[in-house]
């Protein structure tokens, strides 16, 4: 028979070591009612029951604890994949500590592997040690923050299938070791081998955690590249707004002054031939002093659509000023303006709805933009003042 005493502290250390597992899932969202959090603690005892029965003691604990695992793992479900819920770490993490304390007690006792092995009160000792240490371990791992969080969802990441194919390998390396404890007596003169393989174990675990951590850093640094693209194009798009707000004119929808200037830069540094148009409404003021600045607004836009109709694909017309507007008339000389704004006039000053002055010139006259305006008005001046005679 089992020593009482033991058989009751080790499962006092299973019970400890489960609510342990339950508090460190508080901080993150976990669905679980009271009840199923009484099952998770009560059936994490089970797998002690191999010492009441006369049973191989390591083969079948380890087959009921890893039963046991996956049970648990199911009454609190998470809706991320953590890695202190994964029932693969925690089993091949806990037994590799056994299996290494187990070891580590026959290097360091009198007893030899045979003697931990078919012994309850030494298996025990070495059992719960092993729960001590495997809590201990989560302890300090919550105290000092280390503890993994991950949301791995299994269409997006093929990169773990290897990691878990590796866990996988361990768990049946697990069992193989255990199957062979079943034969203590033969396992003596390889006890350096079976301490030495579940040190390595630990550390390849230890490589496992490292390892899925770098990937989700590297997915953590993917979606900050998301974000700061997603911030790149947003303010790209609040430029290009910006653009179009500075390149048109708020109320007619005209081209604004300053795309005019940069459209005639452009034009003046290819040395382009292009004549502009220098046109002034003709008793806009009256319009707004009779009938109101809201019908002077929208005689503005209907008089820029009338315009535009008249218009070529690589033709413009920019708001200059409060009714004066600018045409840029690209591979058109002065002669050639003069016949296209006659006909636009005819076309629609004739219903008497418009009327505008206007005045031509091109860079044959001039080299710079503010030279060719200085002519265009004038000469718009002079035909104004013909139309007051």
């Amino acid at each position: 028979m089992p020593n009482a005493f033991l058989l009751i502290i080790t499962k006092l250390m299973m019970l400890i070591d489960s609510c342990i597992r339950l508090f460190i899932w508080r901080d993150i969202h976990v669905e679980k009612s009271k009840l199923s959090v009484f099952i998770y603690i009560a059936i994490s005892v089970v797998p002690i029951l191999v010492y009441i029965f006369p049973l191989n003691k390591m083969l079948h604990f380890y087959i009921l604890y890893f039963i046991i695992c996956i049970l648990q793992n199911m009454l609190v479900k998470t809706p991320v994949k953590n890695i202190n819920h994964s029932f693969r770490v925690r089993f091949v993490m806990f037994c590799a500590i056994h299996l290494f304390i187990t070891g580590i007690t026959a290097l360091l006792t009198k007893y030899s592997l045979y003697d931990i092995l078919t012994s309850n009160n030494i298996s025990l000792i070495c059992m719960f040690l092993s729960f001590f240490v495997y809590s201990v371990v989560k302890i300090i791992s919550k105290m000092a923050k280390v503890e993994a969080k991950f949301a791995i969802h299994d269409d997006k990441v093929k990169e773990f299938d290897y990691l878990y194919q590796f866990l996988n390998i361990n768990i049946i390396y697990i069992f193989l070791q255990a199957f062979l404890c079943q034969f203590p007596e033969y396992l003596t003169t390889n006890l350096g081998a079976l301490l030495c393989s579940n040190i390595l174990s630990v550390f390849l675990i230890s490589c496992y955690i490292h390892s899925l951590l770098k990937i989700l850093d590297s997915k953590e640094s993917e979606k900050f590249h998301y974000a700061l693209s997603s911030s790149v194009n947003e303010y790209n798009s609040k430029l290009d707004e910006l653009r179009l707000h500075v390149h048109y004119d708020a109320l007619t929808g005209a081209k604004s002054r300053v795309f005019l200037i940069q459209e005639t830069s452009l034009l003046l540094n290819k040395g382009l031939l292009f004549s502009i148009i220098y046109i002034d409404l003709n008793g806009l003021k009256n319009i707004n002093d009779n009938m109101g600045h809201e019908y002077g607004d929208e005689y503005l836009c209907n008089f820029v659509k009338s315009l535009s109709n008249q218009l070529r694909a690589n033709d413009t017309i920019a708001r200059f000023g409060g009714d004066e507007f600018i045409l840029l008339l690209p591979h058109c000389n002065k002669s050639d303006s003069e016949k296209r704004i006659s006909v636009i006039k005819q076309n629609i000053c004739s219903m008497g709805i418009f009327s505008f002055s206007s005045g031509i010139s091109d860079t044959t006259e001039a080299k710079t933009l503010d030279e060719l305006i200085t002519i265009a008005d004038k000469r718009m001046y002079i035909e104004k003042q013909k139309g007051k005679t």
